[in-house]
Order: structure tokens, then C-alpha cells, then sequence
């Protein structure tokens, strides 16, 4: 049985997090400012309900890492593999945050928020996005692979290329123009 070190409402500021070991650590309630956590490997990590602003995630590894009830505001991921981390309680939102190069496979995220976001380079693969709001994010080389998109709310995204054949799409709200990007994957004509 591995003991946790539980950290309970405290508010990190300013801290270069990729030059300490954070294994089997627990954070409860916790608010982190301006903090890197690049180039480092969660071990053990447990987040709950915490937030995390004007962070950066750079190639951050989140192999069994619990996010439960957090929210990244204003921070950049990227190279992350949240495919690795740990299922039970599985619940985060990202809102004007950039993700590049981040994969997410066979994880449910229904009514996740991504809202505001610049999505660039992303993979997700088999993800349940049931009632997911999207509203206001910008995609740009993202993939959606065997996705269940049901009742997600695209409305004012932008960019976005979802084949509404290999991904589940019904009462998804979507708006003008973005919307005839499923055009392309119907493999019709229409002249104007």
C-alpha cells in the first residue's frame, strides 16, 4: 500500500514544479499560478478539485495521474498523453488554453468544457464526448477517430473537420459556415 503525501488548499505561485519529484502526492483544493510542470513525470499524483492558471505542461507525463474536478485556465499543453492517466473520476475542463499535440483514447468526458481554446495537432481517439461543449474553440489539425460527439456543442468553434460517418454526430449543435466542413466527407458536389 503506498501512502500519499496530501497537500490541502494551498496556492502555488511562480514555481518551476519540473525541478521537483512529485510522487504518490495528493492535491486537495489546490490553486497553481504561473507554475511549469515541463519535461517532468507525475508518479502517483492525485488532483482534486484544483485549478490550474497560466500553466504550462510541456511533453508532461500523466501516467496514472487522478484529475478529478480541475480546471486548466490560460495554460498551454503540449506532447501531453492524457490516454495514460487514470480513469477513476476522470473530470477536467480547459477554457482560453492552448492545447498542441495532445492525444486522448478510450477515456469517457462527457460534458467536458473546452471553451476558448486553440486546439492545434490533437488526436482523440474512441472518446465518449456526449453533451461536450466546444463553444468558442479554434481546431486546427485535430482528429476525431470513432468519437461519440452526441449533443456537443460546437457552436462559435471554428475550424473544426469532424466525418460525421466515423463519428456519432446526432443533436450535436453546430453553426454557419463551420458546418460545411462535413461537406467534404460526404464525397457530393454542390455548385453554387
Amino acid at each position: 500500500m503506498v501512502l500519499l503525501d496530501i497537500n490541502y488548499q494551498q496556492h502555488y505561485e511562480n514555481i518551476d514544479f519540473s525541478t521537483h519529484e512529485l510522487t504518490n502526492m495528493s492535491f486537495e483544493e489546490c490553486e497553481f499560478t504561473s507554475c511549469s510542470f515541463e519535461n517532468m513525470a507525475f508518479t502517483g499524483i492525485v488532483f482534486t478539485s484544483c485549478a490550474f492558471g497560466k500553466c504550462s505542461f510541456v511533453l508532461t507525463k500523466v501516467n496514472e495521474t487522478t484529475f478529478n474536478d480541475v480546471v486548466f485556465k490560460k495554460c498551454r499543453l503540449m506532447g501531453i498523453n492524457f490516454t495514460t492517466c487514470n480513469d477513476f473520476l476522470l473530470n477536467f475542463e480547459f477554457s482560453d488554453s492552448i492545447l498542441d499535440n495532445v492525444f486522448i483514447s478510450e477515456k469517457k468526458l462527457q460534458k467536458i468544457k473546452i471553451n476558448g481554446c486553440k486546439l492545434k495537432d490533437c488526436d482523440f481517439m474512441r472518446v465518449d464526448f456526449r453533451m461536450a461543449d466546444f463553444s468558442g474553440t479554434s481546431f486546427k489539425k485535430v482528429t476525431f477517430s470513432d468519437c461519440n460527439l452526441e449533443k456537443a456543442d460546437f457552436r462559435k468553434a471554428e475550424g473544426y473537420s469532424i466525418d460525421p460517418v466515423s463519428n456519432r454526430i446526432k443533436n450535436a449543435r453546430f453553426t454557419l459556415p463551420e458546418a460545411q466542413s462535413f461537406l467534404a466527407f460526404l464525397n457530393i458536389k454542390i455548385d453554387y
